[in-house]
């Protein structure tokens, strides 16, 4: 079978996936569409995908292979559902993909890397001696952040929270970082969440609310509720 695939100049359109079953180098070419490794590693080189370079990384989807993609030296690694960077940040780009990440992350101090702007909400539910870093990367963020304590009051779990804007139109929930869910008292007692740098720009949602009291060691470092926001907390 084939053990090398290499393309020059080619431009792959919407409407169907490209799949590879064996290692292949791209050279200069433009990709409108998913890419599908069924199999085997893929090097990009001067590649386009609506000019972000890393597009092309979360573009390259996971089908249960585990792989290398790299996009002009920089090396990102499908493994186990996860899309990571050379620092080992888990890159995320969706809704869905920021919700699988979330929940298949088993790395005591996992930073969640945003590649582009997100929409959809999400739930972080909090474990003991764990603590997760999302690193909005100063993109844009249509949704809620639910952090779930379980009732517990995991004083080893920590969370942190930056360099995001929440921003929409409106949200599902009156808040964009809910403690707690509301009337749910088995998700209470957060504890360590701490929010650096976050802008909250979405009409009459409060930026951090807590749900059910009883939260330890909550920190906002300059962060900015807009006119349009109720209030900052």
């Amino acid at each position: 079978g084939l053990s090398l695939l290499e393309m020059t100049n080619c431009r792959f359109n919407n409407g169907s996936y490209f799949n590879t079953y064996c290692n292949s180098n791209l050279t200069s070419c433009q990709f409108n569409t998913s890419v599908r490794p069924l199999g085997g590693n893929i090097s990009y080189t001067d590649c386009d995908v609506y000019g972000d370079p890393l597009a092309i990384a979360t573009l390259t989807l996971y089908n249960g292979y585990n792989c290398t993609i790299t996009i002009d030296g920089a090396v990102y690694t499908w493994n186990n559902g996860l899309l990571t960077d050379a620092e080992n940040n888990v890159i995320v780009w969706s809704g869905s993909s920021f919700q699988n990440s979330l929940n298949r992350i088993s790395d005591d101090n996992a930073t969640i890397l945003f590649a582009n702007d997100i929409e959809g909400d999400v739930t972080i539910v909090q474990k003991p001696d764990a603590h997760v870093t999302i690193d909005g990367n100063g993109k844009n963020f249509s949704g809620h952040i639910t952090v779930d304590g379980k009732s517990a009051t995991y004083l080893t779990a920590g969370l942190t929270i930056k360099d995001l804007n929440f921003m929409a139109e409106s949200i599902s929930a009156d808040a964009c970082v809910n403690l707690g869910e509301s009337g749910d008292n088995n998700t209470r007692y957060t504890c360590n969440v701490t929010l650096e740098n976050c802008t909250f720009d979405v009409p009459g949602a409060v930026g951090v609310k807590s749900y059910t009291g009883g939260d330890k060691n909550l920190t906002i470092k300059n962060c900015t509720a807009t006119s349009n926001a109720h209030s900052l907390v």
